[in-house]
């Protein structure tokens, strides 16, 4: 039995800044914890608060409640699929959906808005194709 099915404002309320479930403080444990051990981990764990931050307000276009669901429960050394039987395709949309994440933050960062972006706009594009296969 697969996850339970999200309602888009159910999986936005998952999303950070939307409640205590999802503090900024909450990945800092596991930072820690990984550079304790001395696995370097701290890069991962980053990569995947990007992912889980930037494609909160993708929900609904870019990816779905479910996949979303998986997005927020995704942990180092686990590999998110979203279709088992098209393992290409879907690898290919969770690349697509981490590439647009990390667009985004660069974007961001850079201080621009990545609505306007061309390259946040393909990789939307890019995901909307996947999905059509």
């Amino acid at each position: 039995m697969g996850p339970p099915s999200l309602t888009v404002f159910q999986a936005k309320s998952l999303a950070p800044g939307n409640g205590p479930a999802l503090s900024s403080r909450r990945s800092l444990p596991n930072l820690a914890q990984s550079d304790r051990a001395g696995t370097g981990d701290a890069s991962a764990v980053w990569e995947r608060r990007v992912i889980r931050e930037e494609l909160a307000d993708e929900i609904g276009e870019a990816v779905t409640a479910e996949e979303y669901r998986a997005i927020f429960n995704d942990r180092v050394l686990r590999t998110r699929r979203i279709d088992r039987t098209h393992p290409r395709i879907s690898a290919a949309l969770v690349n697509a959906q981490n590439e647009l994440a990390f667009r985004k933050r660069r974007v961001k960062e850079e201080g621009g808005d990545p609505k306007l972006d061309a390259l946040v706009t393909g990789w939307r594009e890019d995901i909307r194709r996947l999905r059509a296969i």
